[in-house]
Order: C-alpha cells, then structure tokens, then sequence
C-alpha cells in the first residue's frame, strides 16, 4: 500500500508546487520586474518536474494495475482503488477551486483572451483522473474475467472511470457491490 500512499502525496505536491509557483510569480513580477528570464526558467523547471514525477507515477501505478489483474488480487485492487480513488477527491476539488479561481480572473484581466491558456491544466489534471483510474479499470476487468460483471457492465464502469466526478460514483458503486473477499486460506482449528 506504500504505491497508494505515495500516489497521493505525489498528487499534492505537484498541485502545491503550481501554487508556490504561482506565489513566486506574482512576488517576482512585483519586486523584480526587469529581469523575468530568471522566473521563466524556474516555471520550466517546476513544470517539468511535476510533469516528469507524473508520468513516472502513472507508469508504475499502470505497471502494478496489471501485475495485480494478472495475479487475480482482487482484494488489493479494490484496496488500491478505493484508496487512490476516494483519496484524491480533495485534491481534484482543491484543484478545481483553485484553477477556476486563477482562471476567472485572469479571463477577466485580459477581456477574455486568458481562455487559450486554461487548456493546460485541465491536460495535467485529466492525466491525473486517468492514472488514478487504472486501479478502477483494472478491478472492473477483474470483476469482468470472474463473471460478476457483464461486458456491458464493464464498458460502463471503464468508461466512467475515465470522466471527472463519474470515475467517484464508479468507485462507490463497485465498492458497495463488491465487498472484500475472505481470506481463505487461513483455517481455524
């Protein structure tokens, strides 16, 4: 569970180090507007950081989606969804205010031209959706494979797994139906 929990810090901090970029940005252009080569650079850096730290989080979530499909672990994919899943929810409304707030008002300042630049973030965030998803996609495929799904069943869970706000009421719905398995190989005396 070590892949979850580094899953979701890895998700934050990405989100928190636009936030600081954005604090370092605005302070830079109030006490150093002369010289914004320096800041430009240091916004490069900060977003192929997160961009880098991103794709290698999703490689190694999709890589072990596939190791645990392939072992049948349905316990540990339900686990592993429901804790990405469910524990990435404050961060993509965090998220959410937070772009719509930056967004509104850079709209605002330039009478509408901002639009072209939202386009970004909402890439880096649907990314995001999507590699939190493997585990969803992986366990309705299980649950396919094990025969408790149908094949129509199983096109609509992977394709609400890949929606904002659906792949939630995905994950509750196959969370709720599909409770844990008992462990059967311990046997009592």
């Amino acid at each position: 569970m070590k892949l979850a929990k580094y899953t979701l810090v890895g998700i934050y901090l990405v989100f928190f180090s636009a936030v600081l970029m954005l604090i370092l940005n605005i302070i830079w252009s109030i006490t150093q507007y002369d010289n914004f080569d320096l800041m430009q650079w240091l916004n490069y850096l900060i977003i192929g950081l997160n961009a880098a730290y991103n794709i290698v989080l999703a490689i190694i979530n999709i890589i072990n989606s596939i190791k645990l499909f392939r072992n049948n672990d349905y316990n540990s994919l339900r686990k592993y969804m429901k804790l990405i899943k469910l524990g990435a929810v404050p961060y993509f409304l965090v998220n959410f205010i937070f772009y719509f707030c930056l967004y509104t008002v850079g709209f605002i300042l330039t009478l509408g031209l901002a639009i072209f630049s939202v386009i970004t973030p909402i890439l880096i965030t649907y990314l995001s959706v999507l590699y939190t998803s493997v585990y969803g996609i992986g366990f309705t495929a299980l649950l396919y494979k094990q025969k408790k799904l149908t094949a129509i069943q199983l096109l609509i869970h992977v394709l609400l797994q890949i929606c904002f706000i659906l792949d939630v009421i995905s994950t509750i719905i196959l969370l709720v139906k599909n409770k844990p398995e008992k462990n059967l190989s311990i046997i009592s005396p």
